[in-house]
């Protein structure tokens, strides 16, 4: 019975019992950062493949919209990013192009690359919405070696295909 009393009467945690949490911590830890680090980066492939579909949905009904041609021109490397251009001479064929918006592709965060472009570049948008270049992809690629393809048809319309590793 006395054992007892003393069992219960005990406060806290002994020392034992804490490095065993710590290092029980510790080797979750070490398990976890690589396969964490890993899911950001994809995310973030995904995320930038993603928007750039979207700038092509945009592009496309801003060409319509405003009855003008409108550009998406890639700039490739480590570096890379694209360019938003809107015809500032209206008449056919345009007559020069503005920038409008550039997105770098770093924004997206380290390691987010424009791996390769299979369409015209620049990508040219009628005033009816179409392409004027050849159907094809543009390729991003991440650190870790997974790539987005956004395939573009010659109607404007985008669609995302993702291989990651």
């Amino acid at each position: 019975m006395k054992y007892l009393n003393i069992l219960y009467n005990r406060r806290g945690f002994s020392l034992i019992e804490l490095v065993i949490v710590i290092s029980v911590i510790g080797i979750l830890s070490v398990i976890a950062v690589p396969a964490l680090r890993g899911y950001v980066d994809n995310r973030n492939l995904r995320t930038a493949a993603s928007d750039l579909s979207a700038m092509f949905y945009q592009t496309k009904e801003q060409a319509v919209a405003e009855s003008t041609e409108y550009r998406i021109v890639f700039t490739a490397g480590t570096d890379g990013n694209y360019q938003i251009l809107r015809c500032t001479n209206i008449g056919l064929p345009c007559g020069g192009f503005s920038a409008i918006r550039t997105i770098q592709f770093s924004s997206y965060g380290s390691g987010i690359v424009l791996s390769g472009v299979a369409l015209g570049n620049p990508v040219q948008f009628e005033p009816r919405g179409t392409i004027s270049t050849a159907i094809g992809s543009v390729n991003l690629a991440n650190s870790r070696g997974s790539v987005a393809t956004v395939s573009v048809s010659l109607t404007g319309r985008a669609n995302v295909t993702l291989a990651l590793k």
